[in-house]
């Protein structure tokens, strides 16, 4: 037996089920108290998505993405930058990188294209300036997990970052026009024309890719 957490009671028996860390007497106990918890409420392990920078695809191999188990205790969970344009639509994708170091790379292969486009603002398509020195990205190799530590799956990254490839696109010709393309709805027609397409081409891991994302 455990001290509850929300009253304090030295007998409770039921863990919450998704940290497995804290106690609670009962249902009513954890829903009184979730709002206190909910910031640290982590798994042991969430899976996420490791998006190499260029230099690590060149010793690591080319692989656009890669699935990993991220533990509770990455910083993404407590330091991670939110992406404003899947979190417009519904997906918000907290992504964290290590501070580059001259002594690693040299600055050009520390760019990351993929992260810089889940970065844009949905205002004007750009990422933030922040993300730039001297003309080259500083990004470095990133991990992506999703705020609510359902599992992302590559195929998901993959069909979000070519939403946006597809709003880039647009930007360059209407900016209103682009901005109109990031709702919930036209996120949904994209990812199921996306999904048809790969499938048609061949990729038959796209048949388990669920839709709407962010749902499942």
């Amino acid at each position: 037996m455990s001290e509850c957490a929300s009253c304090q009671k030295s007998d409770a028996s039921k863990l919450c089920s998704k940290c497995r860390l804290v106690s609670y007497c009962d249902a009513n106990c954890q829903s009184a108290h979730w709002k206190d918890h909910k910031p640290e409420c982590i798994p042991e392990v969430v899976k996420g998505i490791v998006i190499p920078c260029d230099g690590d695809k060149r010793t690591q191999g080319p692989a656009i993405f890669r699935a990993v188990d991220v533990p509770r205790s990455h910083p993404v969970h407590r330091e991670g930058h939110s992406t404003p344009v899947p979190k417009k639509v519904g997906i918000p994708l907290p992504d964290r990188h290590p501070r580059p170091s001259d002594e690693v790379y040299e600055r050009a292969p520390l760019d990351n294209q993929i992260t810089t486009y889940l970065m844009i603002e949905p205002f004007n398509g750009l990422a933030p300036l922040h993300y730039l020195l001297g003309g080259n990205k500083i990004i470095g190799t990133v991990t992506v997990i999703r705020a609510d530590h359902k599992p992302l799956t590559t195929q998901e990254i993959e069909t979000v970052w070519m939403y946006i490839d597809q709003i880039l696109d647009i930007f360059g010709d209407s900016d209103s026009q682009a901005r109109a393309q990031m709702t919930k709805p036209k996120f949904r027609q994209f990812c199921e024309r996306y999904k048809e397409q790969e499938i048609a081409n061949g990729r038959g891991e796209f048949q388990g890719l669920q839709l709407p994302i962010g749902s499942s």
